[in-house]
């Protein structure tokens, strides 16, 4: 889960994103990114206290999306993918990774909080 955290009480949190701009949600399905603001601190308390939780999940530390990016190996598929790209292609992608990571951008502003069934290794969610 990667959204916005606050942990305060929030209502009507649903926003669409469409071209880095907030749009109305339901105005293209499909093409309209959702985001909310979650409050991780009470979705983690509820998860602590209910037993089918406790027993078949395991939850990580909330991280920033750059630590979680960085976590799945963003550094290595970003080196791969631009080596094959022509010059153009390669600074449009290195200006998505920036503001994907970068602190002043998305990189801290936005925070995970990743869950995984119990049975499944401690390992990147991307490998």
């Amino acid at each position: 889960m990667c959204i916005r955290d606050r942990d305060e009480h929030m209502e009507d949190t649903l926003r669409g994103i469409r071209g880095h701009k907030f749009v109305d949600p339901l105005l293209s399905p499909g093409d309209v990114d959702l985001s909310a603001w979650v409050s991780f601190k009470q979705l983690r308390w509820t998860l602590e206290r209910l037993e089918s939780a406790r027993r078949h999940l395991k939850w990580h530390p909330v991280m920033t999306q750059a630590e979680f990016l960085e976590w799945g190996g963003i550094d290595i598929r970003l080196a791969h993918t631009i080596k094959e790209e022509e010059t153009k292609n390669a600074m449009r992608i290195l200006q998505s990774y920036r503001r994907l990571m970068d602190k002043d951008e998305m990189g801290e502003s936005y925070k995970v909080f990743a869950f995984q069934t119990k049975n499944i290794p401690n390992v990147s969610p991307w490998f």
